[in-house]
C-alpha cells in the first residue's frame, strides 16, 4: 500500500514539477512575444534544482506519514 502510494506521489511530483517548469517557460516566452519584448531569462538550473529538492522533501515527509 505504501509502496504504491509512494510511487504515485513520486510520479505526481515529477509530472507536477515538469508541468510547472514548462508552464513557467511557456508563459515567459508567450508574454515576451505578446508584449513585443524579449522574454525574461529562465531561472538558473540551480534554482530549479533547489525548488525540486524542497518539493521532494515535503512529499517525502507526507509519504512517511502514510
Amino acid at each position: 500500500m505504501v509502496d504504491a502510494a509512494s510511487a504515485g506521489v513520486g510520479s505526481g511530483v515529477g509530472a507536477g514539477v515538469g508541468a510547472g517548469v514548462g508552464a513557467g517557460v511557456g508563459a515567459g516566452v508567450g508574454g515576451g512575444a505578446g508584449a513585443g519584448a524579449a522574454p525574461p531569462p529562465p531561472p538558473p538550473q540551480a534554482t530549479i534544482n533547489t525548488n525540486v529538492k524542497k518539493l521532494m522533501r515535503v512529499f517525502n515527509l507526507n509519504i512517511k506519514s502514510l
